[in-house]
This record gives structure tokens, C-alpha cells and sequence, in this order.
């Protein structure tokens, strides 16, 4: 007895997962390489994995994909068990196969006879959702990155899929039973083009080799070259703007709505847009809405793009299941998905060329470009639009066998004109559940002050977390969150934290970070203005917050932000910055005068975390200590070279620097203040050691103690002569 149509939509859709999982992973398997370069690398060749639904185009591959698409699948479980490749090249194999097997076996999926096809299209589109309910679980992080148990739970999930999928498939089933038929009358086949010959001549036989059906109005059905651009344009827009669930408030830089709040509307809007009729035809004028909003999450202010950003999200999902409904429609639909992801690699490759022009060839064609970008993708994307709301085929308009009219017909054919919104409902309520369950769980913020008993002393950290990676190219998020609880610090700076794109794999670390440390948190410019990012915790109330992007003529835009923190009843402001690559000496003199005058502006007490790029004592260095007011935490340290934290109308008690061991290419630096009642007082004694130091006054002793020379990877521990302390003649108790 074959599945119930029910059944196999809850399939497929797990199978979406599962494909969509393994598409988006390729990009940020893909980015280390020229991270780690600084240049291009070479291992972006294996984009060519996406061009995989190519080998369709050839009949015979198209049918074994068809038939064996379960077994695809199961090839396809490489995506999640390459977390335990050795290496990272490996692991991008492995990635790579994965992708390309995937997309192999949707063009399988796709080109199901009877209601199949249209089921797959439902189900890949509702992989969308599930995928974003999956992240929101996760804290936004890819659940295929989560470590070695998630990742060989998702292996073993995903060849269980693939395994009931071949023992469940409806059309192996019939291909069973009109073989047994065939071998009872003695009508088996010797060769595929006999068979084929004989399912032509014979109209009668219980083959399943019948006429492809004629599509309609082919005057207006798209081409599959206008269906493949606009399925690109929709899938590279979905990965931009959803990859993640909060990605949208990150993106627009909209800052009063909680990330996980976010995450909420956005799922919501995707599960109403595939909850609509996938027949509904759409009007001229809502395409060129679609497209309008297209380019205002790009243009408009951040409370308007994301508002935007929502509606958006809805079309694209009727879209996206729209397109892939037209193309299992389509005789074999292998040209068109080569042509799709062809258009989403394009404009992902673009997308890279806006943000990183100073690392690649010709970047300055496209540098702080995105909005070209999208207006190519909103064009693409409504391109095909107007031409699917003609009505399917009628009864008639081929001929039909005596089983295919019943599995194949146009009435079974096609999609429902209301598809069942089970599948949808059952991962909304989950999705709800979630959103309960992850603000019950999120760890409060006032209590955890580092020291209970006088708010006046907190501590102050710089780190760059990397772009999200270790030194091995392996996601260093969860990691990176533990080495953050380690600091045990009231206020830290992170750098390079902007991971809100497609080849970085969207995760919102600091969101993540700030819900299971307990922090307040602002994220930083927002990922459209071409930034790498800097953001802040802070277990103080964030007051105010000002985003800043400084001067960067030659090399990439360099981001700063000013916050405003109510320390013990006072308004002490924190700026953090990751200033321009040395190379670009005009950039990071123009950037120090901007610095210089927002720390001069600011009133009462101060810290800068900043990432310099230049040594102790150039001119850049003098002037911000001079024109902005500022202090160096330790100026006998001159080892210093890309980190350094100043201060202003505090007193210093403790600085230490922190090996960056294999999670980062930068060290950490730390250092304890006391807001002091009257005047700032000068120190009066520098020591080494923690004899007679408070315990409160000391960093964290997880790091060890005193270190002299420079640790590197070999873990995580006080080194270049620190921890340094502070002591006064008259010091308060």
C-alpha cells in the first residue's frame, strides 16, 4: 500500500532540510581558505559542486536520479559527518559532495511522475522553515556545526530518511509491480531504448514510460533559462536575508527588537507565505512591489527595511515554492536548476566582491555595491513571475495511458490550489515552544556582575573572535562563548563579528553569547553597510549606542561603536573599533582623527577597545591618547601591535594579555578599573604577582598566573609579562 500523500510531504520536507543544510553549508566551508590567505585561494573552485543538476540535462542521468534519488540522499549524509574530516580540505570535500549529491537528488525529486513532483516541491520549500526553526533552536548557529554529537545525530537522521524514503517511495513501488507484470506476460525489456520503443507503440501496456505531458500555454510558461535565473535570485535572497532566523534585524541594523524576537516574525512570515495556494496568481504590480521591497531592506531606514524585510520574506516563500512547482512541471528541469544555481553562485561571488574588494581582483568594480547587487536579484526575480498564472494542462491535452491517466493526470499533477498546512502548523507550534523555552532558559543579566558587593570595580575586554572560525578552519562559536565565560568580564569588545552573510553562515554570535552569558549586547553598524563588524557586551544597562563608519578611502569600511553604560549610577562611554589594515596608511590616519574626535566628545569616563593595527607610539597612537583624552592602560608594554585598551577618568587596577591559543589569530587583553569617587588618582606602585592584591582586583585565575614570554596556540594563558597591577598609597578598601 503506498504512503499517504501526507506522509510523504512530511518526507520530503525533512529532505528539504536536509538539501537546503547542505547547499548553504559549501560557501562558509569554502570562506577560510581566503581568510587564512588573504587572497584568493584556489578552493573556490568547488562552487563547481552547485553545477552538479547539469549532469540532468542528459536523459539517462536525469531518469537514474529519478529513480535512485533515496540513494543520493544517503550520499548526501557526507554534509553532516564531514565534521569529523581530519582536515579542513577534507572536510570541504566532503561538504562539496554533499552539496553536489543534494542538489542532484532535488532534481530527482522534482521529476517524480504523478503528484510527486509537486509534493517534492512542497516539501524543499517547507525544508525552508524547518531549517529556520532548527537555527532558532540552536541559537542561530548551523546545526550541523554544533559539535561531534549533533553532528552524527544529524548524520544518522539523515540516512534514516534517506532508507524510509526508499522503502516508502510510491513509484518504486509501482515500477515493482509493472515489472512483475511485465515478466508474467513476458513484455520485459531487453534494453532502455527497446523499452522506451515499446512504451510508444504501446499505448495500452502498464509501463510507466508515457508521452511527457505538453506544457500549457507554452507561448507564456517561462523558458527554463527566465525560471532558472529567478529560482537563483530567490534561493541567493533567501540565503542573504534568512539563512538565519534573525539575520533580517542584523542585516537592517534594527537594534530594539530582540534578536530572538526577530527570529520569531521572521519564521512567521515564511510559514504564512508557504501556507498560501501555490496557483494564486500574482499581479503585475505586486512583482514590482516584490521587487521594491527587494531594494528597500538595501536603502531604507532600519525600521522601514525591516518591515520591508518581513513582507519580503513571505513573497519569497511563495515564490521559491512557486518556481519550484513551475520546474517540476518541466521536462526534465536539470537545465534549468544548472541554470539556478549558476545565478545563486553569481551573486553570492558578487556579494563576497562588495564587502572584501580590497583581497580581490578588480574588487573595486563592485566595493560597498550590494544595492547593484540586489537590484539584479529583484529583477531576476520577478522576471519569470507573470508567466505562471496560466491554468494546468487539461485532461485532454495529451494522451494518457490507462495508468497514467490516473497517476499522472494534470488533476494529480498539479499542487492543491490550498496545499495542506499540517506540515506548516506542527513546525510553527515547535517553533513557538522554542521561543518559550529559549526565554526561560536565557541567564539575567543584573545579578552576574563581576563583583557583587561594589559595581564601582569591573573589568574590560578586547578579543577578536575571527570571523567565527579557529585556526584550523573549524566554527569556533560555541568555543568562543566559553572562552568569553572564562573573562568572567563586565564589558567586552568583540571584533570581527559580523557573520551575518551567506559564505560566513550567518549566526548571530553575539546574540548567542549574550543569552547564555548574561549580557546586554549591541551588535554594531549593520552587516548592509560592508562592514567585518565589532559589537559589545555589557553586563551594565546599555544607555545609548552610536554606530559609526570611519573614513576608509583605499581599504575596507572600518566600523566603531560609541555606547553610553550606567556603571554604579554614572555614565561612563565604551567605544570599540577595528581600524583599517596597516597597508592603508592614509585610511587609519583618517580613521584615528574620526576616533579622536568622538573620545573628545565624550564626557566623564571612558574606555577604548580598539584594534590599532600599528605599534605603541606611532602618531596615530599619540593622537588618539592626546586629542581624545586617553590613557594607555600599560605604557612600558611596547610589544603590543593590534589590540590596546585606553582609558579616561578611571583608575586602573590590573591589566593582563591572554594567549590566543588555536581559537583566534588575536589575543585577548583584560584589564580591571575602579570608578573612583572624587578625581581620578595616578598609580602609584606597578607590581608583578598577586601577593597582597584583593582577590577582586586579580583576573581570572583560570588563565594561571603571571606568564613572561608569548604563549601563541599553545592554549590559553597570561603571557607577555602579565597579569600587571595597580597599586595606590592611599587606596580605598
Amino acid at each position: 500500500m503506498p504512503a499517504p500523500s501526507s506522509t510523504l510531504e512530511l518526507l520530503y520536507t525533512f529532505a528539504g532540510f536536509f538539501i537546503l543544510s547542505n547547499v548553504f553549508a559549501v560557501s562558509s566551508a569554502i570562506w577560510f581558505f581566503p581568510l587564512d590567505l588573504m587572497r584568493i585561494s584556489g578552493f573556490e573552485v568547488a562552487v563547481l559542486c552547485f553545477l552538479s543538476p547539469g549532469l540532468c540535462s542528459l536523459g539517462w542521468i536525469q531518469k537514474q536520479c529519478t529513480r535512485f534519488y533515496p540513494f543520493l540522499l544517503l550520499l548526501a549524509t557526507a554534509g553532516p559527518a564531514s565534521f569529523f574530516a581530519p582536515t579542513l580540505a577534507l572536510r570541504l570535500g566532503l561538504v562539496s559532495f554533499a552539496a553536489s549529491t543534494s542538489l542532484l537528488a532535488a532534481c530527482g525529486m522534482l521529476a517524480r511522475q504523478g503528484s510527486s513532483g509537486s509534493l517534492a516541491a512542497k516539501g524543499l520549500s517547507q525544508g525552508l522553515l524547518v531549517l529556520l526553526v532548527t537555527r532558532t533552536a540552536c541559537y542561530s548557529l548551523n546545526p550541523l556545526n554544533l559539535g561531534a554529537a549533533p553532528a552524527l545525530v544529524f548524520t544518522v537522521l539523515s540516512a534514516a530518511l534517506a532508507l524510509i524514503l526508499m522503502i516508502l517511495d510510491p513509484q518504486r513501488r509501482e515500477n515493482l509491480k509493472s515489472k512483475a507484470l511485465n515478466e508474467a506476460h513476458d513484455h520485459t525489456a531487453v534494453s532502455e531504448g527497446h523499452h522506451a520503443s515499446s512504451t510508444t507503440t504501446e499505448p495500452t501496456s502498464t509501463s510507466r514510460k508515457t508521452t511527457p505531458e505538453p506544457l500549457p500555454n507554452s507561448h507564456q510558461f517561462p523558458s527554463r533559462f527566465s525560471l532558472g535565473l529567478a529560482l537563483g535570485s530567490a534561493l541567493f535572497l533567501i540565503h542573504t536575508l534568512a539563512g538565519d532566523a534573525s539575520v533580517l534585524a542584523r542585516y537592517t541594523g534594527l537594534t530594539a527588537i530582540p534578536p530572538l524576537y526577530a527570529s520569531l516574525l521572521s519564521c512567521l512570515c515564511v510559514a504564512a507565505g508557504l501556507a498560501r495556494p501555490v496557483l494564486q496568481s500574482l499581479s503585475i504590480p505586486r512583482l514590482i512591489l516584490v521587487a521594491l521591497l527587494v531594494m528597500s531592506v538595501q536603502l531604507a531606514p532600519p525600521s522601514s527595511a525591516f518591515v520591508a524585510g518581513l513582507i519580503l520574506l513571505s513573497n519569497l516563500s511563495v515564490l521559491f515554492h512557486k518556481y519550484l512547482h513551475a520546474l517540476s512541471l518541466l521536462p526534465p528541469g536539470g537545465a534549468a536548476l544548472f541554470l539556478a544555481m549558476a545565478t545563486y553562485t553569481a551573486l553570492v561571488f558578487a556579494s563576497v566582491w562588495t564587502v572584501a574588494y580590497n583581497f580581490v581582483p578588480y574588487g573595486e568594480l563592485l566595493r560597498e555595491s550590494t544595492h547593484l547587487v540586489f537590484a539584479v536579484a529583484a529583477m531576476l526575480l520577478i522576471l519569470p513571475a507573470s508567466m505562471l498564472n496560466q491554468r494546468e494542462p487539461t485532461p485532454s491535452a495529451t494522451p494518457q495511458t490507462k495508468e497514467s491517466s490516473v497517476d499522472s493526470s494534470p488533476r494529480n499533477r498539479k499542487a492543491p490550489q490550498r496545499p495542506g498546512i499540517l506540515v506548516i502548523q506542527v513546525v510553527t507550534a515547535v517553533l513557538v515552544v522554542i521561543v518559550a523555552l529559549r526565554i526561560a532558559a536565557a541567564v539575567p543579566v543584573a545579578p552576574t556582575l563581576r563583583n557583587q558587593k561594589d559595581s564601582r570595580l569591573f573589568s574590560a575586554t578586547i578579543w577578536t573572535v575571527h570571523f567565527g572560525f579557529d585556526n584550523r578552519g573549524w566554527p569556533n562559536t560555541l568555543p568562543a562563548r566559553d572562552f568569553v565565560r572564562n573573562f568572567d568580564s563586565d564589558i567586552v569588545g568583540l571584533l570581527e563579528t559580523d557573520l551575518s552573510r551567506p559564505y560566513l553562515g550567518s549566526p548571530d554570535m553575539v546574540a548567542m553569547m549574550a543569552e547564555t552569558l548574561g549580557y546586554y549586547s549591541d551588535y554594531g553598524p549593520p552587516t548592509r553597510d560592508h562592514t567585518w563588524g565589532c559589537a559589545l557586551l555589557s553586563r551594565f544597562p546599555i544607555l545609548h549606542t552610536t554606530h559609526h563608519l570611519l573614513p576608509s578611502p583605499h581599504g575596507e569600511l572600518a566600523p566603531a561603536l560609541a555606547a553610553t553604560l550606567d556603571v554604579a549610577g554614572t555614565n561612563v562611554t565604551v567605544v570599540v573599533t577595528h581600524m583599517g589594515n596597516e597597508g592603508d596608511v592614509l585610511d587609519r590616519e583618517l580613521q584615528t582623527k574620526a576616533l579622536g574626535e568622538i573620545l573628545s566628545n565624550a564626557s566623564g569616563p571612558a574606555i577604548f577597545l580598539g584594534y590599532m593595527s600599528g605599534k605603541p607610539y606611532t602618531p596615530n597612537y599619540r593622537h588618539l591618547i592626546e586629542v581624545g583624552r586617553m590613557q594607555d592602560i600599560e605604557p612600558l608594554d611596547r610589544s603590543r601591535f593590534c589590540e590596546f585598551i585606553f582609558f579616561r577618568d578611571l583608575e586602573k587596577l590590573t591589566y593582563c594579555r591572554i594567549s590566543r591559543g588555536k581559537l583566534s589569530d588575536t589575543e585577548a587583553q583584560m584589564a580591571v578599573f575602579r570608578l573612583p569617587v572624587g578625581p581620578a588618582r595616578s598609580a602609584s606602585k606597578r607590581t608583578i604577582g598577586t601577593a597582597g592584591i584583593p582577590d577582586t582586583h586579580r583576573c581570572p585565575a583560570v588563565f594561571g598566573e603571571f606568564g613572561s614570554g608569548h604563549v601563541g596556540e599553545a592554549g590559553h594563558r597570561y603571557h607577555m609579562a602579565t597579569p600587571v597591577h595597580y597599586t595606590y598609597t592611599d587606596r580605598e578598601s
